[in-house]
């Protein structure tokens, strides 16, 4: 009994060392984590890390021939490329404009990095500027939001000479809807800007007289 007890603890002592064994091998293995060991603080590793996203750009190739003046023929690369956005904070998409700008005198669009784009994604940023945004304007208990549109349609009538909204507005500023649609887009977009940018105007020159300023977490008071 002993001799087999033995026997079986051995068994799986073997089978266990086996087992792990494998595993450690298969850890050894090289597996692609699309980690870049490069330091965005170095300009070279920054030209690579952007060179590296390069590759992804989806291209066109189109290589044309052209005669010099000398008579020589050449190979000249027009290859058409896409673009492509790469992400990151404000300093992150600093560096890769840096890294796109050292190889503005490359001679192919490749090696210029012509198919990349950086774009800012500050998402804390601009998660707290919604919030403000929310907070202010679209929040059910926030009162300024009422307030604001009250008074940019206050002034719209004022500018519109209308002293109630079912009187017609001034004909000088803003024709009779039946002839402003009789215009061609070009007119009307014109006519409505305009009117839109006095209302701004307006709204901007009164804007002081509805600021909001935190008291506390729960309450603003109007100055």
């Amino acid at each position: 009994m002993r001799v087999v007890t033995v026997m079986k603890t051995v068994m799986k002592m073997v089978l266990i060392l086996n087992v792990t064994l494998k595993m450690i091998v298969e850890v050894k293995k090289n597996v692609p984590l699309g980690i870049l060991l490069k330091n965005e603080n170095k300009a070279s590793d920054m030209i690579g890390i952007v060179n590296h996203i390069h590759h992804y750009v989806p291209a066109v190739p189109d290589i044309q021939e052209q005669v010099l003046s000398t008579g020589e023929t050449v190979d000249v690369d027009q290859t058409s490329l896409h673009t492509i956005l790469f992400g990151g904070d404000q300093l992150t998409c600093a560096r890769a404009r840096s890294a796109i700008d050292n190889k503005l005198n490359s001679q192919t669009p490749h090696k210029r990095f012509m198919g990349i784009e950086p774009v800012i994604e500050d998402w804390h940023t601009k998660v707290n500027f919604l919030r403000v945004i929310w907070k202010y304007y679209y929040n059910p208990k926030s009162s300024a939001e009422h307030v604001i549109e009250s008074h940019i349609v206050a002034l719209a009538m004022n500018i519109l000479g209308m002293t109630n909204a079912d009187q017609a507005p001034d004909s000088s500023i803003l024709p009779d809807a039946h002839l402003l649609w009789m215009q061609p887009d070009d007119f009307r977009t014109n006519v409505l800007k305009m009117l839109t940018l006095r209302i701004v105007d307006e709204l901007s020159l009164n804007f002081n007289n509805f600021v909001y300023k935190d008291t506390d977490d729960k309450g603003r008071r109007r100055e």
